[in-house]
């Protein structure tokens, strides 16, 4: 059998949004399955997607790349993820609701995850205009702003 993952780890695990994935599979690049009760699709292809020929399209701004989409004075930055790999009992602190700017929507972190930073820090950074929800807040989750002249972590 195939080794299928869903939706929600692809872009968890390889730094793909949502949204990008959803049209890979719209748009034929992807192919899906249901597992489970889940859409799902082949682990291979999208590393195909993320690595392959396809991946400036779907890892906008996400990752290793600098630019400035929304302008911002301080220059070219790159989004983080603010997803941390720990749970909600290993770090409880990091584990909070987060006001979706479009939605209006409290989102908390994927399954078996957290923040990366505790609440007083996602406000300062958002005060800052250091979060980053995507081109036109189309990201499910919140990324942190990397400026080219900081340091990496």
């Amino acid at each position: 059998m195939e080794d299928y993952i869903t939706v929600q780890q692809a872009a968890l695990h390889r730094g793909v949004s949502h949204t990008a994935i959803y049209k890979a599979i719209h748009d034929g690049r992807l192919a899906s399955a249901i597992v489970l009760g889940r859409l799902a699709v082949r682990r291979h292809d999208v590393d195909q997607l993320v690595f392959g020929s396809y991946r400036d399209k779907a890892r906008t701004n996400v990752g290793r790349r600098y630019a400035n989409p929304d302008q911002d004075p301080r220059g070219e930055w790159r989004a983080i993820s603010l997803v941390c790999p720990l749970t909600k009992d290993e770090l409880p602190v990091s584990y909070f609701a987060i006001v979706h700017p479009m939605s209006g929507l409290e989102v908390y972190p994927p399954a078996n995850r957290t923040w990366c930073c505790k609440r007083e820090e996602f406000d300062r950074l958002d005060r800052e205009n250091c979060i980053w929800w995507g081109t036109n807040l189309s990201s499910e989750y919140p990324y942190r702003k990397q400026f080219r002249n900081e340091k990496s972590n």
